[in-house]
C-alpha cells in the first residue's frame, strides 16, 4: 500500500482492484497533465516578463517627458506615467504569482515522474533520501533490505520532513503491537486511494526547505524551559511602569506643571534597563526566530493535514495534535510570526531605538513571546 496506492475504480480508473498498469497510466496521465500546466504557466511567465519591462521603460520615458515639457504637456505626461507605473506595479505581482504556480505545477510533475520511478524500481534515477542507516547487529534490517540503497526505506520514502523520514525509519526496524500495526494499516488503507492529497502533501513539502537543526534545537531548549522574565518580575512592573512616567512627564512639562524635563530620566532608565539585560533577552529573541523561520516551514503542511476528512483514529488523532491549542498549530505559527517581526526591530537602530526608548520595548515582545 505504501509503494504502490490501491484506489477506487474513480481514482484510477480500474474495476474492483488496480492493477499495476492502470497505476501506472494514472501517473503518466499526470505527469503529462501537470507538465503541460508548468509549461503553460512559464509561457505566461515570459509574456509577462516582457509586459513589465515594457510598463517600466514607458514608464520612465514618460516621467522624463513630464520633466522637459512644460504646461499641460507635462501634466498629461505625469498622470500617464503614473498609471504606467502602477499597471508596471501590477504586472510584477501577477509575474510573481505566475512563477509560483509555474513551480508548483512542476512540482506535482516531478512527484509523478518520481512515482513512475519507484514503480520501475529505477533505483539510479531515484532520489536519494536522507542518509540513514539501522543500528549494527540489527536482527533483520540487512537480511530484508529494509534501510540503503535499494531498500524498502528508500521505495516508500516520498517523505519530505526530517521528523517524517526518522519516523518511516523507526516504524520499519522497531516491531510495533498488533494493535498499532492495525492503526496504521487502517491509516494507509484510507489515504491510499487519496492521491490528490498525498501529491499535494509531497509536493508542499519539497517546495519547504528544511529548518536548520541547530536552530530548531535552541528554540525548543527555550520553549521547553521555564521563562526567565517570569523569575524577574520587577522587570515586567519597570516595562509598564517606565513607559506611563515618561508620559506622564512628558505632558507636565509640556503643560508647564514641572520646570525641569524630568522625562528624559525615565528615558535613560529605559535605555539602560534595555543594556542591563540586553545578552539575555535577544538570546531569547534569537532562539524564538530560529524556531519560528523552522516549523513556519511547516504551517502549509499543517493546514493541508487539518483540512483532511479523517475517519481512522490514526489520522484523526494526528488531526488532533495539530488542533491541540485553542487557535490551533497553523495559528500559532502565524501569531509566532508576527511576533518575531516585532522582536527583529532590534536589527534596525533608527525604528528600535525610540521605541525602546518610549515602550521598553524588547521586554514587552518577549513577554509576549514568552506568552
Amino acid at each position: 500500500s505504501l509503494s504502490v496506492p490501491s484506489g477506487d475504480s474513480s481514482t484510477f480508473g480500474g474495476e474492483g482492484g488496480d492493477t499495476a498498469d492502470s497505476v501506472r497510466g494514472s501517473y503518466e496521465e499526470r505527469l503529462e497533465r501537470f507538465t503541460h500546466l508548468r509549461t503553460e504557466e512559464r509561457r505566461r511567465g515570459r509574456t509577462l516578463g516582457r509586459a513589465r519591462s515594457a510598463a517600466f521603460v514607458v514608464a520612465g520615458l514618460l516621467g522624463l517627458g513630464a520633466d522637459v515639457a512644460g504646461g499641460p504637456v507635462a501634466l498629461a505626461l505625469a498622470v500617464a506615467g503614473s498609471v504606467t507605473f502602477i499597471l508596471f506595479l501590477g504586472l510584477v505581482f501577477r509575474h510573481r504569482y505566475v512563477r509560483r504556480r509555474e513551480r508548483w505545477f512542476g512540482e506535482l510533475a516531478e512527484v509523478n515522474d518520481i512515482a513512475l520511478r519507484r514503480l520501475a524500481r529505477d533505483w539510479p534515477a531515484m532520489p536519494e533520501p536522507r542518509p540513514m542507516e539501522a543500528a549494527p547487529g540489527h536482527p533483520y534490517a540487512a537480511d530484508l533490505d529494509v534501510m540503503g540503497r535499494a531498500s524498502l526505506f528508500r521505495l516508500c520514502t516520498t517523505i519530505t520532513t526530517p521528523p517524517g523520514a526518522a519516523t518511516l525509519r523507526d516504524w520499519l526496524l522497531t516491531p510495533a503491537p498488533p494493535g498499532e500495526v492495525r492503526l496504521r494499516q487502517e491509516a494507509i488503507q484510507e489515504l491510499a486511494p487519496r492521491v490528490d492529497f498525498r501529491q499535494e502533501l509531497n509536493a508542499r513539502g519539497r517546495l519547504s526547505e528544511p529548518p536548520d537543526p541547530a536552530s530548531l534545537s535552541r528554540f525548543l531548549e527555550w520553549a521547553e524551559g521555564t521563562p526567565w522574565l517570569a523569575t524577574s518580575p520587577w522587570l515586567r512592573w519597570a516595562s509598564w511602569i517606565l513607559p506611563l512616567l515618561t508620559v506622564g512627564l512628558t505632558a507636565a512639562y509640556v503643560q508647564g506643571s514641572i520646570a525641569y524635563p524630568f522625562w528624559l530620566i525615565s528615558l535613560g532608565v529605559a535605555f539602560a534597563l534595555d543594556n542591563l539585560r540586553r545578552e539575555r533577552i535577544h538570546a531569547d529573541m534569537d532562539a524564538a526566530s530560529g524556531g519560528q523561520g523552522g516549523f513556519a516551514r511547516y504551517a502549509t503542511l499543517l493546514d493541508l493535514v487539518l483540512g483532511m476528512e479523517a475517519t481512522s483514529p490514526a489520522l484523526m488523532e494526528i488531526q488532533e495534535s495539530v488542533r491541540s491549542s485553542p487557535v490551533g498549530a497553523v495559528e500559532e505559527l502565524r501569531r509566532l510570526g508576527r511576533l518575531v517581526g516585532w522582536a527583529d526591530t532590534r536589527f534596525n537602530g533608527l525604528v528600535h531605538a525610540p521605541l525602546q526608548a518610549l515602550l521598553v520595548w524588547d521586554l514587552h515582545v518577549l513577554a509576549a513571546l514568552d506568552r
